[in-house]
């Protein structure tokens, strides 16, 4: 796909891709200067809804933010007014050969102040 970064190429193999696009317009309109904001934050709850649903029928996705936005407007004819904010490819997953350690929650939460960490 046009506009992706190399290390994010696996997406062509993917059977579906979901492009989440926010109406920058109507944030705007509702909003005034957060709107974009509001809109990005938007995308992500419906982003992260759409990944859970995704690993809940046995399917895999990953939520992709590198790549040529301007790309892929023109490539799917996207109008100026919406942001494209991420890219969902689904499809089968594949078998990973080493399990990744896991992060314990003291390793990047805080407690009561930024920087303070956790007991």
């Amino acid at each position: 796909i046009a506009g992706v970064s190399p290390k994010n190429e696996f997406i062509e193999d993917a059977q579906y891709l979901v492009v989440v696009c926010s109406d920058l317009r109507q944030k705007k309109t509702l909003y005034g200067n957060k709107g974009a904001y509001y809109a990005s934050q938007e995308a992500g709850a419906a982003m992260q809804n759409m990944l859970l649903r995704v690993e809940d029928l046995g399917l895999a996705s990953c939520w992709i933010g590198g790549f040529d936005e301007n790309a892929v407007k023109r490539m799917l004819d996207v109008k100026e007014e919406f942001r494209v904010e991420a890219l969902l490819p689904i499809g089968y997953g594949f078998k990973k050969e080493e399990k990744r350690q896991r992060l314990t929650l003291s390793g990047f939460a805080f407690y009561n102040k930024f920087g303070k960490k956790t007991q």
